[in-house]
């Protein structure tokens, strides 16, 4: 739990004085930079959803006029899941040290502009940098995809990626790759040979029909002699 104390900030707020608690959650006198002085929810201030007595977002209004548009929304995720604990992607980002390094709105657009698609979204180069410009980039899901923690690397004839790319590179799914492997396929032969119709699942591993005792397929039965 969080300690509250006076000649806290949270962003343009100071606390002043503890003030009351409304549905179990406190309330703290604060001074807003511009001088207004009022009660705000900790929780909001914590959360970064409150960071003003109200004149930051008229003043960000009146600057970019943005605040509706789809670019604004992902800067606040980043926000959310970098500085509030309560956001439940906080353990993968805040939780973990990761800060977002562009402390307003234009800093962020100026630094990366608009996504080139809808399809991309904002992707870390490193996944245990910080969000920052030389460390962003606008992504789709397949780049996005093979730049994971547990993304797995896999060296063949002295070449080395990840097993996303050697099967979109030899023109299969990854399950089937993923799947070869797992069923103790050497790599070479995992990337070559090609499934057969028959017999094969759709990782392209071969499946005995004894494997499958309640299986729907009818079996005919020999004709009896007479």
């Amino acid at each position: 739990m969080l300690h509250f104390e006076k000649g806290m900030r949270f962003n343009r707020l100071v606390l002043i004085s503890f003030a009351y608690k409304k549905n179990e959650v406190s309330h703290w006198t604060a001074r807003c930079d511009c001088g207004t002085i009022k009660a705000y929810s900790v929780y909001k201030m914590r959360s970064g959803h409150t960071q003003s007595c109200g004149c930051l977002h008229k003043e960000r209004i009146r600057t970019h006029n943005q605040t509706k548009t789809n670019l604004y929304y992902r800067y606040h995720a980043i926000l959310h899941r970098c500085n509030n604990p309560d956001n439940i992607y906080y353990k993968n980002y805040g939780g973990r040290g990761i800060k977002c390094l562009w402390e307003t709105f234009e800093e962020f657009a100026n630094d990366m502009g608009q996504p080139p698609t809808p399809k991309h979204t904002l992707d870390r180069i490193d996944n245990d940098g910080h969000y920052c410009k030389e460390n962003c980039r606008w992504a789709t899901r397949f780049e996005q995809s093979i730049n994971t923690r547990q993304n797995r690397l896999i060296t063949h004839d002295g070449k080395t990626q990840c097993l996303a790319l050697w099967a979109k590179e030899y023109g299969m799914t990854p399950n089937m790759l993923r799947g070869r492997l797992q069923s103790g396929w050497t790599m070479e032969n995992a990337l070559t040979k090609k499934p057969r119709s028959r017999g094969f699942n759709r990782r392209g591993v071969f499946v005995r029909a004894a494997d499958f005792p309640n299986s729907q397929r009818r079996i005919s039965e020999p004709t009896p002699t007479p």
